[in-house]
């Protein structure tokens, strides 16, 4: 393997590992809550790191570039976002169509949004210099190594986890992580841009949270 490749796997693991400690100990007391800022500085000392290389941050983070077939797919990665996010609330029993939009919608697309430009974004463009099957699983195992790091209860017992009477469901949550990113990742290679995954994510989270009061217990 080249070096150039070689540092784009190394920039790779390290914004995932650092994104794995965020969600780890995000919820954790003080002063263990620290952790979880040395996770997020890991991850931007990625991205800094791989910026020394790219010419625009948009360019690393997969917005460009953006043409008429980026487009297009933005639009279909926008349809089976609001579909797929239908289909969660038909599998767990929620009523078929939300209702008046909550308080949380914003965050809720802003939330999913960043995270496709972060694994879809990111994550797979650097893997995509080695391999492009490598960038679609790979981004795909990264972001749902954060998932399940984000659903556990805080790192060393330290504040609480789940509410009382909620249980994780890890096969579920795993299973719609894993898919989910696997199908965002190949309208990201399909488009050369991350725009469609990105659609499709904050389509899902609005379809499925955005009529929230209030953040989930998660995030």
């Amino acid at each position: 393997m080249s070096s150039g490749r070689t540092r784009s796997l190394l920039e790779a693991l390290l914004a995932a590992a650092g994104m794995v400690l965020f969600a780890l100990f995000v919820r954790s007391g003080w002063p263990w809550s620290l952790v979880s800022y040395l996770g997020l500085a890991m991850a931007a000392l990625a991205v800094l790191l791989s910026l020394r290389r790219e010419r625009t941050m948009a360019g690393l983070l997969g917005l460009v570039p953006f043409g008429r077939r980026a487009a297009l797919m933005g639009l279909l990665g926008a349809a089976l976002g609001f579909a797929f996010g239908l289909l969660f609330r038909w599998k767990f029993g929620l009523h078929w169509f939300p209702g008046a939009l909550g308080p949380f919608a914003p965050a809720a697309a802003a939330i999913g949004g960043v995270e496709e430009l972060l694994y879809r974004g990111y994550v797979q463009g650097r893997l995509n210099r080695v391999n492009g099957l490598l960038g679609v699983v790979g981004a795909a195992v990264a972001h749902t190594a954060y998932k399940i790091a984000l659903f556990l209860p805080p790192a060393l017992g330290l504040s609480n986890g789940p509410p009382a009477g909620v249980r994780v469901d890890w096969v579920v949550l795993v299973f719609w992580t894993f898919s989910g990113g696997l199908l965002f990742g190949v309208l990201r290679q399909a488009a050369r841009n991350v725009a469609p995954a990105l659609a499709a994510h904050v389509a899902f989270d609005v379809v499925v949270y955005g009529e929230l009061a209030r953040a989930p217990w998660w995030v």
